[in-house]
């Protein structure tokens, strides 16, 4: 028997509101019900909707909010002040909400978003949701982004790779396993724009788990593009970028800190930064 739609939303919303009230272990066996049941999670910002695959408990915790909705603000907030196209990358997309919701904010601009996303899970979900919403102006690249173009180890968080994981690096860090890891691409962002023949970006945004020094020194040319304006970067390890070597190596490059907003007292320490490049 089919579940009416009514009775489908009816189910979704009664599992997800009792689902956070439980201990640990019971809510991450609501949250698997409701992702069996669920399968898709629709998204509201502001007056976008997009909707977003879900199969593992990660995907819908994203969905629910675990997006970087600083980032989103930021584009938002520069397109209400500027009329030129945006072109938005987004480096290390996880499942990509960020850039489903950006690039139906910025199509009516003929605005364009590329996101590269080295994780074949978190990868095939985006793809997923991209055909969901019919979305045209975006391009998929499953490859990592660093300071050079060859195969490398990608380190995971968790020894099972499924969609929805963060924390997985190119880097490896405290929390990897050094068995843990699958080979995937990587290039350097100056090279991906030449060999790819992509537009170039106007907006970019890195969460790549502290691979963000090497991701620089590959766009040291992309840098001094006049079109990029905006580099928003998660550092990890510091809730205050002033003086961490990400800022030292864009000050040099000629960005100052617009704006950034530091994790709370509970979550990992990192804050997220917008980096505006000085107008000369």
């Amino acid at each position: 028997m089919k579940i009416s739609e009514l009775n489908y939303a009816k189910i979704r919303t009664m599992i997800l509101d009792r689902a956070y009230y439980y201990p640990r272990r019971m809510r991450r066996i609501l949250l698997g019900i409701a992702t069996f049941v669920i399968k898709k999670y629709k998204i509201r910002y502001k007056d976008i909707e997009i909707v977003v695959h879900v199969s593992t408990n990660s995907d819908l915790d994203r969905a629910r909010g675990g997006y970087e909705k600083f980032v989103v603000d930021q584009i938002y907030d520069s397109l209400c002040v500027d009329n030129n196209e945006i072109v938005y990358y987004e480096i290390g997309a996880c499942i990509g909400i960020n850039s489903l919701i950006v690039s139906k904010m910025v199509r009516d601009k003929k605005g364009t978003c590329v996101a590269f996303e080295p994780s074949p899970a978190n990868f095939d979900t985006i793809a997923k949701s991209v055909l969901e919403n019919d979305i045209k102006n975006i391009i998929l690249i499953p490859f990592a982004i660093s300071n050079e173009s060859n195969l490398s180890k990608l380190y995971l968080a968790k020894p099972k790779i499924s969609s929805g994981q963060g924390g997985h690096s190119l880097r490896y860090l405290d929390y990897h396993k050094e068995s843990h890891f699958i080979r995937v691409p990587k290039m350097s962002l100056d090279d991906a724009i030449k060999i790819l023949e992509l537009p170039v970006p106007t907006f970019i945004s890195l969460d790549v788990e502290s691979h963000e020094e090497e991701v620089l020194e590959g766009m040291e040319e992309l840098l001094y593009h006049p079109k990029l304006k905006n580099i928003i970067i998660e550092i990890n390890g510091t809730r205050d970028p002033h003086g961490s070597k990400v800022t030292d190596i864009l000050k040099k490059a000629g960005y100052y800190i617009k704006d950034y907003k530091a994790s709370g007292p509970r979550a990992v320490v990192h804050c997220m930064v917008n980096y505006e490049k000085t107008e000369n």
